[in-house]
């Protein structure tokens, strides 16, 4: 078996798991990603075979959750990595500023209360955003690390926990 596979497994399971948690009222569950590998050109560069095959890896491992919602940055690399997931849902892409982490977490739990978002942003941002959405400070994402996935579960409390994945 290819090594990516047994990873891959395991998230696609813990993914489904976390998935069957929707119908609790109030329980809302944010994946955090940040946008895969780029190409090292320009401002506003696309991503790398790497970073689209980790793109379409990351929409494979959701396929298995049911989200209400998907958000990126307007920056090709963010809406690269989100397209392969927001096909397979054929649903459309939400967009946020990346200066405004404050607002997408009060937008996700006053609009998605109870439901599954998924929201792809920047080694700046994502550590912003779960701050926003009460689940902690994390570690700074060095420049080359494009394989987490959080997992921002809030309850219908407020209080907010926080997993760390990997995606293969």
């Amino acid at each position: 078996m290819p090594r990516f596979l047994v990873p891959a497994a395991f998230l696609l399971v813990l993914a489904a798991m976390i998935g069957l948690t929707r119908d609790q009222p109030g329980f809302t569950t944010v994946y955090v990603v940040r946008h895969a590998e780029t190409e090292q050109t320009g401002d506003n560069p696309p991503l790398t075979e790497t970073g689209r095959e980790r793109a379409r890896t990351l929409a494979s491992i959701l396929r298995s959750v049911e989200l209400d919602a998907i958000y990126s940055t307007e920056f090709r690399r963010t809406f690269m990595t989100a397209t392969p997931t927001v096909d397979s849902y054929e649903m459309p892409l939400g967009t946020y500023e990346p200066k405004e982490t404050d607002e997408l977490a009060r937008s996700i739990t006053d609009r998605f209360n109870g439901k599954t978002v998924l929201v792809v942003g920047h080694s700046n941002t994502v550590p912003m955003i779960i701050a926003s959405l009460g689940a902690g400070e994390i570690e700074n994402i060095a420049h080359d690390e494009h394989d987490n996935l959080y997992v921002v579960t809030i309850t219908a409390s407020g209080n907010a926990g926080l997993q760390r994945l990997r995606i293969p």
